[in-house]
């Protein structure tokens, strides 16, 4: 089941689309939901998105409401998004984040631990997050959604 709240029908429209052609490309299947909320609301408060697992296959994605969303900007998001539930779902990724803004990290069988954003940026998890959501930007474009 997917529930989409981006408060416009176009934007509804291609993030149920990325999710679908996400899903369909690494053979997903669960549930999600997408809101667009205040910036207060999104976990990491310098973040574009982020997304959570709600329940035992169940995931909400949000985008932050201060962005300026273009249509590029929504497939980018949500497929980098979508990317880390694919890592969480297939890839054993956990991800811990403690009061002294440390993380620690499991990614396919792997442990890690970031003392700094640089070390998170270049974490193999979102070096493969970034990566995907430019290919399937390019996918999106291909298919004519863009």
């Amino acid at each position: 089941m997917l529930n989409i709240n981006l408060g416009d029908a176009d934007a509804n429209e291609l993030a149920y689309a990325t999710i679908c052609d996400v899903m369909e490309y690494y053979g997903l299947d669960f549930s999600i939901d997408i809101e667009l909320v205040g910036r207060d609301d999104i976990p990491a408060e310098d973040s574009e998105a982020g997304c959570m697992m709600v329940s035992d296959g169940n995931y909400t994605v949000y985008l932050n409401d201060k962005i300026d969303w273009t249509s590029e900007k929504i497939v980018e998001a949500v497929a980098h998004e979508m990317v880390h539930i694919k890592q969480h779902e297939l890839d054993g990724f956990d991800l811990e984040i403690d009061e002294s803004e440390s993380h620690t990290a499991t990614f396919q069988g792997k442990h890690y631990r970031m003392d700094n954003l640089y070390e998170y940026w270049l974490s193999p998890w979102e070096m493969e997050a970034r990566a995907m959501e430019k290919f399937f930007l390019m996918r999106m474009a291909t298919k004519r959604w863009l």
